[in-house]
C-alpha cells in the first residue's frame, strides 16, 4: 500500500524505497511480507499512472527527483521486480 499526496509525495511504506547503495528505487524481496509476485503485479498496474517527486518510505532513504525522472525509475523498478522470486522473509535483513 502506498499513499500519494498532491502528486508530489509518495509514502511507499515497505513497497519500495530509495537505496543509498544503488542510488535508485528498490524493492526487497526477502522483506516483502505478503507476496513479491503481487507487488510486481501491483506495480505493473499502477507505475505508469503514478507521478511524484518525493519518495518517503517506511525504511530506507527519502529522496527527491523531478517527477518525470521518478516515473522513469519506477517503471524500471517494475521491470526489475519481474525477475524476483519468493524467498523466506529475512527478519534480520538490512538492505537500506
Amino acid at each position: 500500500m502506498l499513499y500519494l499526496a498532491d502528486d508530489r509525495y509518495c509514502f511507499s511504506g515497505d513497497s519500495f524505497y530509495w537505496s543509498r547503495t544503488t542510488g535508485d528505487l528498490e524493492a526487497v524481496d526477502n522483506v516483502t511480507w505478503y507476496s513479491i509476485e503481487e507487488l510486481t503485479h501491483s506495480l505493473t498496474r499502477t507505475a505508469r499512472q503514478l507521478r511524484f517527486e518525493w519518495i518517503l518510505p517506511g525504511d530506507g532513504d527519502r529522496h527527491r527527483l523531478a517527477a518525470e525522472e521518478m516515473s522513469r525509475r519506477l517503471r524500471d523498478l517494475t521491470e526489475r521486480t519481474r525477475m524476483l522470486r519468493p524467498r523466506p522473509i529475512g527478519f534480520t535483513a538490512v538492505h537500506w
